[in-house]
């Protein structure tokens, strides 16, 4: 991790990459409404990935390698949403409410293993409470809008 070694771990082609998904988005919403045009579509977003601040022992990065993660992460969900607002879908952030959950987050209760991972084996990837708490954070969307499926 450069971020540990004292270089910067943003990657300059981070944002055009990033921004470059809106095409991979907006192709899979064009086929949709073309296959199912009566289709209610619900996209949602990252959540919160890494406080402000960080943990670095337990996620192995500097607060401001953090910081630049979740920037990236956040961009991301930028993209997402407006693709989705674009061609009619409804975008579900969660971000905004796994305030909280994030990796540095005890044991249990956090939506993405740490550097150590504890339950996914996989460091930095969403654990069970994780894909659960998005999945929560979805239905209340989808009963929000009225969609009785």
């Amino acid at each position: 991790m450069a971020g540990l070694r004292g270089g910067a771990c943003a990657d300059p082609a981070w944002d055009p990459a990033i921004d470059g998904i809106v095409t991979t988005y907006s192709t899979a919403l064009q086929r949709i409404a073309a296959l199912a045009p009566k289709a209610k579509v619900f996209v949602d977003g990252w959540p919160l990935y890494v406080r402000d601040g960080g943990c670095p022992a337990l996620v192995g990065l500097r607060p401001e390698d953090a910081a630049v993660v979740q920037r990236a992460f956040d961009r991301l969900n930028s993209v997402v949403a407006r693709a989705a607002t674009e061609y009619g879908a409804t975008y579900t952030d969660t971000r905004t409410p796994s305030a909280g959950d994030d990796m540095c987050a005890p044991e249990g209760v956090r939506w993405f293993d740490p550097l150590v991972a504890t339950e996914t084996l996989l460091p930095y990837h969403p654990t069970s409470t994780g894909m659960r708490g998005v999945a929560d954070i979805v239905v209340v969307a989808v009963r929000a809008s009225g969609f009785e499926g």
